[in-house]
């Protein structure tokens, strides 16, 4: 196999796993699948044994995902997609 093959392979199984997994959280949050106590706690324990403080901080990112609070406060927040303006040119 190609290494060029290779790569975009592998580029390919990344986008479907995290794809999946922030899938899986949405769709727990919207029918609640799995108490989310439970899913934090194992989301928890994840993280304590996690082999670097990246993969720590990954799994810290899931759990926000079930925090109530962050809904809360981001409700207002306006988001834009990335590389849009957020400054109107005509009022410049």
């Amino acid at each position: 196999m190609k290494e060029e093959e290779s790569k975009e392979e592998l580029i390919g199984m990344m986008q479907f796993h995290m794809t999946s997994a922030v899938y899986l959280m949405k769709m727990n949050l919207e029918h609640d699948l799995v108490e989310r106590g439970l899913l934090k706690r194992v989301i928890t324990s994840m993280a304590k044994k996690a082999g670097c403080v990246r993969e720590e901080a990954l799994w810290e990112t899931y759990k926000d995902f079930l925090d109530e609070e962050i809904d809360k406060i981001l409700a207002p927040v306006l988001r834009f997609p990335e590389g849009e303006s957020i400054i109107n040119e005509d009022q410049v």
